[in-house]
């Protein structure tokens, strides 16, 4: 009986042990969370970039360290109709911001079925800022547009 209340006892002291080292750890810690919409269009196309993450700074042997990590989603949208895309078979489209880049190099056996095209990811790094520009380029069949896209949520 008395082993079982020893047992108890340390199991309940690593517990508590453990919950105050992740408190004192989480005092040293500043999490930034971002969640941030571009929008924009062209004469053919239009275009949302959402991006939602988020950045880690935290202290580790008297040293400042960062961790961050993001999740994009990337909206294509031709504005005219689906048969003015019959004769395409390649589209080409990229996302440039100031931390990388994403896109896509599509091509077509027969025509697109549909007009809103899709792509997304995850990564670790640089998270992208809520005051950049979103640099967008679109090419599909002998044609290309460039644009810009902003934050939705600035004037």
């Amino acid at each position: 009986m008395n082993r079982n209340k020893l047992i108890i006892g340390i199991v309940g002291l690593v517990i508590l042990l453990i919950a105050t080292t992740s408190v004192m750890r989480s005092e040293n810690r500043e999490v930034i969370e971002h969640d941030y919409t571009f929008a924009g269009e062209s004469e053919n196309w239009k275009a949302e970039y959402h991006v939602e993450g988020e950045q880690v700074f935290y202290e580790e042997n008297d040293t400042l360290r960062g961790d961050s990590e993001s999740e994009t989603d990337i909206i294509l949208a031709y504005k005219g109709e689906l048969s003015e895309l019959s004769s395409v078979r390649k589209l080409k489209y990229k996302f440039e911001t100031s931390s990388g880049s994403m896109g896509s190099n599509r091509t077509f056996d027969k025509a697109p079925e549909k007009k809103v095209f899709r792509h997304g990811g995850a990564s670790s790094g640089v998270t992208s800022s809520e005051n950049q520009e979103v640099k967008v380029s679109v090419q599909w069949g002998e044609e290309t547009e460039e644009f810009t896209l902003k934050n939705k949520e600035q004037p």
